[in-house]
This record gives C-alpha cells, sequence and structure tokens, in this order.
C-alpha cells in the first residue's frame, strides 16, 4: 500500500495556484534584488513611462490585495443569520474566494515589492504617505508569512487581525497618496 503524501495545503488545485503565486512572488524579489545591485538597467526607459508603471503597481498590489479581504467579508456575510436563504450561494462564492485567496494575495505581494523598489529608490521622504506606505509593506510581509501558518491552522485570528490592520494602512496610504 501505498503511503499518502502529507501536503502543507491538501487541496491540489489550490496547492497548485499557491505555487504559481510563489514562484510569481520569487521572480519580482530577483529582480528588484538585481535592480538593487544594478544588473539590470532600466535607463533605456522614459522616466515618465516608469512613473506610470510605479502607480499602475501599486494600484494592481491594492486591487489584488482587496480581492484577497473579501474572503474576510465573505465569511462575516455567512454568519449573518437573516441570509439563510442565501447562505448556499454564498457557500458556493466563499469556496471560489478561498481557493483563490492566497494566491492572489501573492501576485499582489509582488506587485507591492516592485512599487515599493520603485518608490524607495530616490531615498525616503518622511511624510504621511512614505510611513503609511512602509508600514503597509512590513506588516505585508508578515501577512505573508503568517497566511502559511494559517493552513496549519496556527495563528488564524492573527492573520486576520493583521490584515485588516493592513487594509486601513493600505487605505490611508492610497488616499494620501
Amino acid at each position: 500500500m501505498k503511503e499518502k503524501k502529507k501536503y502543507l495545503i491538501n487541496n491540489a488545485k489550490e496547492r497548485l495556484y499557491v505555487n504559481i503565486g510563489i514562484g510569481i512572488l520569487i521572480l519580482a524579489f530577483i529582480i528588484v534584488i538585481l535592480l538593487i545591485l544594478g544588473s539590470i538597467d532600466l535607463s533605456f526607459i522614459a522616466p515618465r513611462t516608469l512613473r506610470n508603471f510605479k502607480k499602475l503597481a501599486g494600484n494592481i498590489a491594492l486591487i489584488g490585495f482587496t480581492i484577497s479581504f473579501a474572503l474576510f467579508v465573505v465569511r462575516r456575510v455567512m454568519k449573518l443569520s437573516f441570509l439563510k436563504d442565501f447562505k448556499k450561494y454564498i457557500m458556493v462564492l466563499a469556496k471560489y474566494v478561498r481557493q483563490f485567496h492566497a494566491p492572489i494575495a501573492l501576485v499582489a505581494g509582488a506587485f507591492i515589492s516592485l512599487h515599493a523598489y520603485f518608490m524607495l529608490q530616490h531615498g525616503f521622504i518622511m511624510n504621511t504617505t512614505y510611513i503609511t506606505g512602509l508600514s503597509a509593506l512590513i506588516l505585508i510581509g508578515i501577512q505573508l508569512i503568517a497566511g502559511f501558518f494559517r493552513y496549519k491552522r496556527i495563528g488564524v485570528k492573527f492573520h486576520l487581525i493583521l490584515g485588516i490592520i493592513t487594509m486601513v494602512l493600505m487605505v490611508i496610504h492610497w488616499l494620501v497618496a
């Protein structure tokens, strides 16, 4: 009899999506490291194009984290007692949101790392935008690591509370930028 392999993520489809998300995140980290080391030269790209990419990467990350945050919202809606007729539909929605929660957050983490590099390459400015952005970046790093512990049911509440705080910081950062 074959011994069944133990995985951190039991669902094979979700495991595949998470592995793709991890791959994209690692690729973004490699690009940032190569940019820091000067191995990649972006001087051929127009400054206006780079400026637009900085904003685009931040907006894509914000959209990704907002979609990922939808898992929290869907789970809260499921607990509302007056929606019993819709519970089966909400549970189907929750299944899909749950399956794509981590992969979308990982890809958003890749975009936020690119956004942070490009915004910080000229130095840190002591203002609300930079402080909230850097705080959110640090919390996102902790959040992504805490997300893997969540699969073993460790620190689920910590992951949830940290996610709420991170979203608040990101919204403030977006509003003051």
